[in-house]
């Protein structure tokens, strides 16, 4: 899955972030530094400035919990049904199935597809017993 946004338009800076969040699904801003620091290292561009890294992560990135999430999977249906995820994470830390379930029927007025449940929340979170928790570890 790729941002709406044609990659023709991205930066350079931008498809490096995309490419990390395609591969970890979540990603926080040092997560971004050490990878940037890293490519430097080995023989890479410079690390940009901080501004430049934020600007860039606005135009194809969402922050929740301090961390960046693609704005777009480039697949309308799973943004429809993603967004009311991503803010039930932006004020939970952790949530069961019903409450996704929940959110989903009372922001957009149906139930949410089974296949997609998985698609989606694997991508953003992991599962210990019945809660399903924000991945912000990287």
């Amino acid at each position: 899955t790729t941002p709406t946004t044609p990659t023709t338009t991205l930066t350079p800076l931008q498809l490096f972030l995309v490419d990390h969040l395609k591969k970890q699904g979540v990603c926080s801003y040092s997560f971004f530094r050490d990878q940037l620091d890293k490519r430097a290292k080995e023989g890479g561009e410079k690390v940009p400035p901080e501004k430049e890294i934020l600007k860039a992560l606005e135009g194809v990135a969402k922050e929740v919990r301090k961390s960046y999430v693609l704005s777009t999977t480039g697949n309308p249906t799973i943004d429809k049904f993603r967004a009311p995820v991503l803010q039930l994470f932006k004020t939970n830390l952790k949530v069961s199935r019903a409450d996704v379930f929940n959110k989903t029927k009372q922001e957009l007025g149906v139930d949410f597809p089974l296949d997609l449940f998985s698609t989606i929340m694997e991508e953003v979170a992991y599962r210990k017993g019945k809660f399903w928790f924000f991945n912000n570890k990287q």
